[in-house]
């Protein structure tokens, strides 16, 4: 499996001139990375990656959006500032975000699918603008806040059917950590505080269940 780094600027990822391919030294790679390859990207300001893209893994660092369709086979780890424009797709098996960062779906859409654990460390996640974010588990770090417009759906679990504007917690599936959940939320899952506070600052629907840890505090506004 190859390693490749992003060296242009605005551009497209299936453009061979803006990678560099770090396993094999060439600069620029003869070929952009694909389904099997790791890709990174760093935005010293403002990038916007065009797609379709591919590939096995993508670290994606500083102020950097992605425009088009775009499929990540194992993990996509995030830091700074991580936008999926409208009209744009991205499915990957696991999303954690690493401190100090804010996490954009926004634009009529806007669709990321997480068929694994999403973690938000430290981060801000907004859903917004008729985006939408599905994700099969959500854990939240101290100083993470969740954000929904009333158009934007954020589901937790595969039942589908999430109301815009609130986080849907499905039954089978959980949300946990301290933090702050900033929307609505249906729960037919479970959500638990744990490691801190846990704050819901809006209404709370649904047969699921809110647990407190061990240590943990839950605030309902």
């Amino acid at each position: 499996m190859d390693q490749y780094s992003w060296i242009g600027a605005f551009g497209s990822w299936a453009n061979a001139l803006n990678w560099q391919n770090l396993t094999t030294g060439q600069n620029p790679a003869s070929t952009p990375p694909g389904a099997a390859e790791a890709a990174m990207v760093a935005g010293l300001s403002l990038l916007v990656i065009v797609g379709p893209g591919a590939a096995s893994s993508v670290t994606s660092s500083g102020d950097v959006a992605y425009d088009g369709n775009f499929t990540v086979g194992g993990a996509l780890s995030t830091s700074v500032n991580f936008t999926l424009m409208a009209a744009s797709t991205l499915s990957a098996t696991s999303v954690v975000t690493n401190g100090n960062a804010a996490f954009l779906v926004s634009g009529r859409g806007a669709r990321l699918a997480d068929s694994g654990a999403f973690v938000l460390d430290q981060a801000t996640l907004q859903v917004s603008n008729h985006g939408a974010l599905q994700v099969a588990g959500l854990t939240l770090a101290p100083n993470s806040y969740v954000l929904l417009d009333d158009t934007g759906t954020l589901e937790v679990g595969g039942a589908g059917g999430a109301a815009a504007g609130a986080l849907t917690v499905d039954a089978g599936a959980a949300v946990s950590g301290p933090g702050i959940i900033g929307a609505k939320v249906v729960d037919g899952g479970t959500i638990t505080a744990s490691g801190g506070t846990l704050i819901l600052q809006d209404d709370v629907a649904g047969g699921g269940s809110l647990v407190i840890g061990a240590g943990a505090t839950l605030q309902l506004f």
